[in-house]
Parts: C-alpha cells; sequence; structure tokens
C-alpha cells in the first residue's frame, strides 16, 4: 500500500493481507546502515511485547541480500503524535490531551521497564496513536535491552549485584538525556526525561533549551549540558501543577528526577 514513515536508516511500508483481511507494517533497513545484531535484538525485543496493548508487538521478521525486515500489526486509523500534534491548529495540544497522552505514555513505560528494557529513542515518532487516542510504543531500535545481560544478580556467575545501567550515547539528540551527553551512566529515568521533551513539544510546539530538532549534535548536548530550563507559569500560560511536572521530569539529575511512582500521585494527574 505504500510509505508511510522514514527515518534516516530505515522505511515503513503498509501491506494488506487479503486472506487474513489485516494490515501490517514492515520496516525494512538497508544492511550497511543496520546490523544483524542490531537486527536480532531488535527483534528479540519485539517478541518479549506479544498481547500487549501499550508496546508494539512482532508478528514476523526476515532478511534477505539487500535488507532486515520487521513485521508488526497495524491500524489504518493509528498515526505517530508528530501527525497527531501538527494536524492541530496551532501545532500545540490542548492540556486536558497532553493529560491524556503522559498518562498513557507513563502506563506504556511503567510494562516497558518492567521487561527490564531502556527504550533509548523516546520521540513523537515512536509513539502511535489510534483512533480512540491511545498510544502504543514503537521503534526500539535503539534500546536497551538488559535481560540479554543474565539476571540482575549474576555477573560471570559471580552473587554480584549489577544495577540496570548503560553508558549507550544513541537516540535522537533533543531528547538525549544529560548522563549521555555527558558520558555517564544512566537507566529507566532517561526515558522519563524524554517523556518531559515530549510533554513540553506538545504544549509550546518547540523544544526546552532553545534547542532546534535540526541543530547539530555538539550544539544540542552542550545546550542541554549548561542551559537551565527556563519555564515560567505565568508567562507561558500554564498552572504551577503542569510546571512543576515539567520541572522534575527534566531534572538533570536522575537522582532526583522524578520516577513513576511519584508521578501517579502528582497533581498534574
Amino acid at each position: 500500500l505504500g510509505s508511510f514513515a522514514t527515518g534516516a536508516h530505515s522505511a515503513v511500508h503498509s501491506y494488506y493481507d487479503p486472506c487474513q483481511h489485516r494490515l501490517y507494517a514492515v520496516k525494512k533497513q538497508r544492511r550497511g546502515d543496520t546490523t544483524y545484531r542490531q537486527f536480532h535484538r531488535e527483534v528479540h525485543t519485539l517478541a518479549r511485547f506479544r498481547g500487549s496493548s501499550w508496546l508494539l508487538s512482532l508478528v514476523s521478521a526476515f532478511y534477505d541480500a539487500t535488507s532486515f525486515h520487521i513485521v508488526t500489526r497495524m491500524h489504518i486509523t493509528t498515526v505517530d503524535l508528530a501527525v497527531k500534534v501538527s494536524r492541530s491548529a496551532d501545532g500545540r495540544v490542548p492540556l486536558d490531551k497532553v493529560r491524556h497522552l503522559m498518562t498513557e505514555i507513563l502506563v506504556a513505560l511503567d510494562e516497558l521497564h518492567a521487561h527490564r528494557i531502556i527504550h533509548g529513542d523516546l520521540k513523537p515518532e515512536n509513539i502511535l496513536v489510534n483512533v480512540h487516542g491511545h498510544v502504543i510504543l514503537s521503534d526500539f531500535g535503539m534500546s536497551r535491552d538488559f535481560n540479554q545481560l543474565g539476571p540482575k544478580h549474576q555477573i560471570s556467575g559471580k552473587s554480584t549485584f549489577r544495577p540496570d545501567v548503560t553508558f549507550a550515547k544513541n537516540g535522537t539528540g533533543v531528547y538525549r538525556c544529560p548522563s549521555a551527553w555527558a558520558g555517564s551512566a544512566f537507566s529507566y529515568e532517561a526515558d522519563h526525561w524524554a517523556m518531559g521533551i515530549i510533554m513540553h513539544w506538545c504544549l509550546f510546539d518547540e523544544y526546552p533549551f532553545d534547542v532546534k530538532i535540526k541543530d547539530d549534535s555538539d550544539s544540542v548536548g552542550d545546550a542541554v549540558l549548561r542551559r537551565r530550563y527556563g519555564l515560567e507559569e505565568e508567562r507561558d500560560g500554564i498552572d504551577p501543577y503542569t510546571g512543576d511536572l515539567l520541572r522534575r521530569l527534566l531534572d538533570k539529575s536522575p537522582f532526583s528526577r522524578i520516577k513513576s511512582a511519584a508521578m501517579k500521585h502528582h497533581p498534574f494527574f
């Protein structure tokens, strides 16, 4: 049925199966842009999500001489959040809609993190929204699956505690957490940082720290690490609860950044 999404290293095509009367999305990645190890990691991750309402799950996967292919279910009424936002009159999302989206993203991240997986590239293009307004997280090519490293309490057969942390500096620059820019270890709270960036973008149709999506990597990293999050409720036309949640999500310290359990009791929701 044609291509409906194109990224730097992949394209997603839609296909209709007349026998089963179902739509499928096929993500095609060129060999050379993607290694077999990356392909296998994403397939292995998607296979964990079968039956999930919040996480895109695997139908099939295969590869040929030129490309890797990942097949997932698709609904014709589903678009990504970037498209959903761009359809509004002023490019912004009303506060009640933002509250709904953030609630569902939080629940989806809780399920993902329960699988011991960091998404690693959470952004509007990787958040699908169906006709009922429910979200499904997609594109786990940059994810970090700690299950592939073995149980938490084992390192090379020894009973030594190993926390779920990574130093991987991947994902889209404007959504990347400060720890990743600084080369420090980070964990699941990196996805909550990205959630804060998305929330800010939904409310204001721009990115915090005066960065642009097309800025070069060095300037984005420098801005995230050095600039203050200059939110002012009265000036920016938001209520104190919304402002407080944004500040706590975009706390540059992973230790004091708001965690999932505290978010669920935050007055914003």
